[in-house]
């Protein structure tokens, strides 16, 4: 049996309220009328989605994240610095004065890998049974 996409997602809710909670998930299996591995497999996919994650005493723990439940704890500046940073405003983009120059070993290497191509489309061009069959009784010009 198939479980709906919004059931699933009430599960996922309800599994991550129960983590948050420090409650066992698998007392939500009866409330939703699903086995305990279905609980649990879900419980794993928001491991790999990383939503939780298991501490080393295998207590299963909400990662706070952009899309998480949680509430985001505020971050404070520290009230006893004495130093004091300047927002001026910074380009935002420098120019490059670069010019490309190809040096001797790039031209080399270069027409090297042409020759290359060039005697592989002609070996290319030679190859097959077909093609020499062929070649034998087109009139050469």
């Amino acid at each position: 049996m198939r479980i709906p996409v919004e059931k699933e997602f009430t599960i996922k809710k309800a599994v991550l309220n129960a983590i948050e909670k420090n409650q066992s998930p698998a007392k939500l299996a009866d409330s939703f009328g699903v086995s305990k591995s279905t609980i649990y497999k879900y419980r794993r996919a928001l491991r790999d989605q990383g939503f939780i994650k298991k501490t080393e005493n295998d207590i299963y723990v909400i990662v706070e994240n952009k899309f998480s439940i949680k509430d985001a704890t505020p971050k404070s500046g520290d009230l006893f610095s004495t130093t004091i940073r300047s927002y001026e405003a910074e380009p935002e983009f420098t120019k490059i004065t670069d010019i490309p120059v190809r040096n001797d070993m790039e031209q080399r290497l270069q027409s090297k890998i042409e020759e290359m191509r060039r005697i592989k489309q002609e070996h290319d061009d030679e190859k097959g049974v077909f093609k020499k069959l062929i070649g034998k009784f087109k009139k050469k010009y």
